[in-house]
């Protein structure tokens, strides 16, 4: 369902029917929810991985 929503903001943004935003994002939080997305694909293969994210990481301006 998700791919489906980002697929309909994409088209919205190449027909200018949507603008894209820019905000202070949280490096962190993005990439735990890579991750988080990933787990159960990686787990089946026997995959882990291991995280270490410095907590002094600076926002940057983008678009989650």
């Amino acid at each position: 369902m998700k791919l489906v929503r980002e697929l309909l903001q994409l088209s919205k943004l190449e027909t200018g029917k949507m603008k894209a935003g820019s905000d202070a994002v949280d490096v962190k939080k993005v990439i735990e929810s890579i991750i988080q997305s990933l787990k159960y694909q990686l787990s089946d293969k026997d995959i882990t991985i291991i995280k270490n994210i410095d907590q002094n990481l600076p926002r940057f301006m983008g678009d989650e």
